[in-house]
């Protein structure tokens, strides 16, 4: 039988591969290893002989170092959504494989994204802060949009950006899209109107921003964004924190305290003790839930079963991420 290991955190391999998935795994290849990343990292040759391994959180980049040893390496199967972090120059020149459970991870991204734009267009964030800091009933003061036929704004349109518009279809809202690689055509195809970026931030009653972190998108949501956005709307960031420029985001929610702002990210995560993210009234702060969580991992092991029978029977895998694909995966 081909030979694997586990490399990943001990809890991450007890989520995303729980007893059930192990078990299912064992019956296509033969585990001789369950290995911390620090292990590997102190020993890279632990992974010599090694055709195959499954990882998630935690996993180390697997760079000329690691790399070394592995001359039996074939593929990497990461329960995890982006592989940035695990894959190197080294890796690809190798011509090895990397299967990712993007996908699966983008499922419970999307429906964090659907949940919050919905409680969004409601301003139930708004409606709860005034309460609480008021101690009393506080009835609607201002209008509220409501879904039907409101503006949601999607920004980047890659796998959860693509699953958020698709769940958004039943609820009569109007989608926004803006996405640097996907034409006019694709977007309208999805049935979003394809917009500039300044346009979908000054005509969305909430933006949702599901951009893959690239140097290139480093700091690209700038303050002007969130100074265009009309009266009373939401921006939601599910996707990471150093995609906006956060100080002016602060800024501008200090002197727009119609606005507010859904935070799954930040930057520094956690943000520093001081920061005035946890103070602002209009901000509601998640500490990076929005993705696979406990049980939701495990729909991440189970399509690592099914790639894995692909691989073997010589056929492509689900979730195989190709070089050129990185640079638009979020």
């Amino acid at each position: 039988m081909r030979r694997a290991i586990f490399l990943l955190f001990p809890w991450a391999r007890e989520v995303i591969f729980p007893p059930d998935v192990r078990r299912e795994l064992e019956r296509f290849v033969k585990i001789t290893g369950v290995f911390t990343p620090d292990e590997v990292l102190a020993q890279p040759q632990l992974l010599r002989e090694v055709e195959i391994i499954f990882g998630g959180w935690g996993t180390p980049r697997l760079d000329e170092r690691l790399l070394r040893d592995a001359n039996a390496l074939r593929i990497l199967f990461y329960g995890g959504g982006s592989v940035h972090a695990v894959v190197s120059e080294a890796f690809w020149s190798r011509n090895l494989l990397v299967v990712s459970g993007s996908e699966q991870n983008a499922v419970p991204t999307a429906e964090f994204a659907l949940g919050a734009v919905l409680m969004s267009l409601k301003h139930v964030w708004k409606f709860s802060m005034a309460m609480r800091l008021a101690q009393a009933y506080r009835p609607k003061d201002a209008p509220v949009p409501g879904a039907f036929g409101s503006h949601v704004g999607v920004v980047g349109v890659g796998k959860v950006g693509r699953r958020v518009i698709q769940l958004l279809r039943p609820f009569g809202v109007n989608v926004l899209a803006w996405d640097s690689f996907l034409p006019g055509s694709s977007l309208r195809a999805m049935q979003a109107e394809p917009v500039g970026l300044d346009d979908l931030f000054a005509r969305s009653d909430v933006v949702t921003l599901h951009l893959a972190a690239r140097p290139e998108t480093a700091g690209m949501i700038k303050e002007g964004h969130f100074d265009r956005m009309p009266a009373g709307a939401t921006f939601i960031n599910t996707a990471r924190g150093a995609i906006i420029d956060e100080a002016g985001l602060i800024r501008v929610l200090r002197r727009r305290t119609d606005l507010t702002a859904v935070l799954d990210v930040t930057d520094p995560e956690p943000p520093a003790v001081d920061s005035e993210l946890f103070r602002l009234p209009n901000v509601v702060l998640t500490p990076h839930i929005a993705g696979a969580m406990d049980r939701e991992c495990a729909r991440m092991g189970q399509m690592t079963v099914a790639a894995l029978r692909k691989y073997l029977a010589g056929e492509r895998p689900f979730g195989l991420v190709e070089q050129k694909d990185l640079q638009c995966l979020a």
